[in-house]
């Protein structure tokens, strides 16, 4: 008890000096050096699953027909290129008709150009004759390339298409390739059934390209750049995107992440937040309020002063400051700090 008082009375008796313009404080509590350490704690948060688009993939029907031939099966895996449906289309057959019919009549007219030009020129035929030709061509061209434009955007393959030309044969199966390497999210039909044109078929998800969705307060959120390095569960990444506007509901920012880490669209997980930026750490209980001010106790002589820090985040076991006013080995008080506060205020009095 008698030690206790002897405590409390040296924390009443100040031995101010001033040296160099600094406050002191003359009292013997527990200190430990100052440490710095390379990546800043900037919290944990709850992420999100987020897919880019393209690694998504919905895939309808171009054109109506009978489902001839289904290659897949629901949440199965599919490699790009690999045939996933197969359709039989009598629309199709239409289409092919005109163009079989406007592949004839061109080669018809590039024939006849080749006969009347040199009769034109040797006056046999009327000049009137053969430019009707060629104005011909041109038109039947013109249909060509649209015929042929408008297969491919029904489905049909190139080479498909190239075999039809050559055969003047019409085909009436139309078949779909996977775009991407994914699995099948869901699945809208099944041999035989009937399609009409824009019918759902299937939805193709790559999960190997999902990102990492994090709403940030606004002054962290504010610390990021696209393409900035980061860690997330103590792994590197990178800011993919910054969102460029504020939620009005929370008051954070979006920020998409390129993460190592195993989460499925949609999916949520706590994650812990660090950027490479040096800052010094201290205990918990090292920093301490004065005046609204935030800042601890540094040993200098005999005596400890109060060098006002900014706080940058916390965790349970540490906290992260910045000063100019603090190097790495400094000797901050971690014991019996409100007794220094306590003393420190006192001498104001």
């Amino acid at each position: 008890m008698l030690m206790r008082l002897k405590l409390l009375l040296s924390l009443f008796l100040l031995l101010s000096a001033l040296l160099g313009g600094e406050k002191r404080v003359e009292i013997d509590v527990p200190t430990e050096p100052l440490r710095a350490k390379e990546r800043l704690y900037i919290g944990s948060f709850l992420a999100v699953g987020y897919l880019p688009a393209t690694s998504r993939y919905v895939m309808d029907a171009p054109i109506e027909g009978v489902v001839e031939d289904l290659n897949v099966r629901l949440f199965g895996t599919v490699k790009r290129g690999e045939k996933i449906v197969t359709i039989k289309s009598p629309k199709i057959l239409e289409i092919e008709a005109d163009y079989i019919n406007a592949l004839i009549e061109r080669d018809y007219y590039r024939n006849e150009i080749k006969r009347l030009q040199p009769l034109s020129e040797a006056a046999i035929v009327p000049k009137k004759r053969y430019l009707q030709a060629k104005n011909d061509l041109m038109k039947f061209q013109t249909k060509v390339q649209f015929l042929k434009s408008l297969l491919r955007d029904w489905g049909l393959q190139p080479d498909q298409i190239k075999r039809i030309t050559r055969t003047k044969r019409p085909d009436p199966y139309i078949n779909l390739y996977a775009p991407i390497t994914g699995n099948i999210s869901d699945l809208a039909v099944h041999p035989k059934i009937y399609l009409h044109q824009g019918d759902h078929i299937l939805t193709l998800i790559d999960n190997s390209q999902v990102l990492v969705k994090i709403a940030l307060p606004l002054a962290i959120a504010k610390l990021l750049r696209p393409g900035e390095k980061i860690y997330i569960n103590d792994r590197p990444a990178k800011v993919r995107e910054v969102a460029p506007t504020v939620d009005k509901m929370t008051q954070t920012i979006g920020v998409l992440i390129d993460a190592p880490i195993s989460i499925l669209p949609g999916q949520k997980q706590n994650v812990t937040l660090q950027l490479p930026r040096r800052a010094f750490v201290v205990p918990p209980r090292a920093v301490v309020d004065i005046d609204g001010e935030s800042g601890i106790f540094v040993k200098r002589g005999k005596g400890f002063i109060f060098v006002p820090v900014r706080v940058l985040s916390r965790t349970a076991r540490e906290v992260f400051i910045l000063s100019d006013r603090l190097k790495e080995g400094d000797l901050v008080a971690t014991s019996n700090v409100i007794s220094l506060k306590g003393a420190w205020e006192a001498g104001d009095d």
